[in-house]
């Protein structure tokens, strides 16, 4: 992906999230993560289940983002708009090609609660244990 198309993500994911959700900070922890996690250029892990840029795993962070109460109302938001059930299996199975849900997916962990939301710098922002459910 190059930084062109990640902003075009980017951009067109933050449209169906809350405005308290945009920021720089997000923006910068979604590209280093995407670079840490795949380089962006490997869709499906290498010898592993995860996938899309961010490699998210079908009973890892695709369940808990479904599942968590400060996540759930949001990512259906999401996938009702790019036209996805609420099942994991259909959000694995998207994730790997579908960049905006991919982001979304990624995003939402970084902000459990509304501190992280407040433009408080996601370092002081508290520990993501939902990822554990």
């Amino acid at each position: 992906m190059t930084p062109q198309a990640f902003d075009v993500v980017h951009d067109a994911m933050m449209h169906w999230l809350p405005a308290k959700m945009h920021g720089t900070e997000s923006r910068a922890m979604l590209y280093a993560i995407g670079l840490q996690e795949s380089r962006f250029r490997y869709r499906r892990q290498i010898g592993g289940p995860a996938r899309g840029w961010w490699q998210f795993e079908q009973g890892g962070g695709v369940v808990g983002v479904l599942g968590h109460g400060q996540t759930r109302d949001l990512i259906r938001v999401v996938l009702d708009a790019l036209g996805y059930d609420y099942s994991p299996e259909a959000s694995y199975t998207a994730i790997e090609h579908n960049d905006i849900l991919a982001m979304t997916y990624a995003r939402l962990p970084l902000a459990p609660s509304t501190t992280a939301c407040t433009g408080v710098p996601l370092t002081s922002s508290p520990p993501l244990t939902f990822l554990t459910v």
